[in-house]
């Protein structure tokens, strides 16, 4: 992801999606997540461990966003100055 986020911000939020979906996924098993955010305080790179805690049944909302999850898509292109879903201005003619 170099090349769409040099400083690996982009990177840190498709990791925080990808952390929500698991969240989702583990509560949707009938766990609780249990979630220890930066574990490795000298490893930037290892963003969060993420394990099972208590057996809890998922509730109705949490069963909708485990459903969405296959739905979901990411968007690969760099960002630009356009605003996303916008067509391009027509050439103006001369």
């Amino acid at each position: 992801m170099i090349l769409t986020g040099p400083g690996g911000r982009e990177t840190v939020i498709a990791c925080g999606a990808a952390l929500f979906n698991v969240r989702i996924g583990v509560r949707r098993l009938g766990f609780r997540p249990a979630v220890d955010l930066l574990p490795e305080p000298g490893n930037p790179a290892h963003l969060a461990h993420v394990g099972f805690a208590a057996h809890a049944p998922s509730t109705p909302d949490e069963t909708l966003m485990a459903r969405a999850i296959a739905h979901r898509h990411i968007h690969r292109r760099p960002f630009g100055p356009e605003r996303p879903n916008r067509r391009p201005d027509p050439p103006h003619r001369v």
